[in-house]
């Protein structure tokens, strides 16, 4: 895996839920707008982000192990999520939000992209999953791009750009979607996933660290 640049990126490593619905190729296979979208996380020691958005705008809020929060709201620009009838998957994110720090204007500008590829997933019994209820992602490419504009009250404005460039090897980043909705102009995809990690909130080795989150996203062409 490559950095180019560290910087936090909120993206789980593995998503698996109970199912409702089912899809096949031709409904799946399209450029679909994100209607609306939550995502909620907590980490190991309880510590939250919560992030809601629709077409147009969004808000994370950060809640600390103190239950004190942190709201930023902003701005959706493009959200799409593409199935592609050749296999291959992408995610365009971009957005952007502002904010006054110490009498300064910064206004940030996000851009993610991500690759891969994607199938369904068989029948399984034991789970209760029918035939194309899950979707099988295998990532290979994830950039992150961002863009600090920063407006002094002097007028005096400076550009700073950080990226992230991770690219991974087949099956180390996989995800498990699974449809609760399909229909001609629209998927549900619900997530509810627990992983574990190699550190801990604080950067402490710990193998038994695990966050955990519950997503899910309305689709549309």
């Amino acid at each position: 895996m490559k950095r180019t640049f560290e910087l936090s990126i909120l993206m789980a490593t593995f998503l698996l839920v109970s199912a409702c619905g089912k899809t096949n190729l031709k409904k799946m296979s399209h450029k679909w707008n994100v209607a609306s979208y939550v995502e909620h996380s907590t980490n190991a020691v309880g510590a939250q982000v919560i992030e809601t958005g629709d077409k147009s705008n969004y808000s994370v809020n950060y809640i600390d192990v103190n239950n004190q929060s942190n709201e930023t709201h902003g701005s959706i620009d493009e959200y799409t999520i593409t199935f592609s009838k050749n296999g291959t998957f992408n995610v365009v994110k971009r957005y952007h939000y502002s904010k006054i720090q110490a009498g300064t204007t910064i206004v940030t500008q996000i851009e993610n992209f991500i690759t891969g590829t994607w199938v369904f997933v068989g029948t399984n019994k034991t789970e209760d999953f029918k035939k194309n209820e899950r979707i099988l992602i295998n990532l290979t490419k994830n950039i992150t791009n961002q863009t600090d504009v920063k407006t002094t009250a002097s007028d005096s404005t400076t550009t700073e750009k950080n990226t992230i460039e991770d690219t991974y090897l087949s099956g180390e980043k996989t995800f498990v979607y699974v449809v609760k909705e399909s229909a001609k102009h629209k998927l549900v995809l619900e997530v509810d996933n627990e992983h574990g990690s190699g550190s801990s909130y604080n950067g402490t080795e710990n193998p038994t660290y695990v966050d955990k989150s519950t997503k899910t996203y309305h689709l549309e062409e």
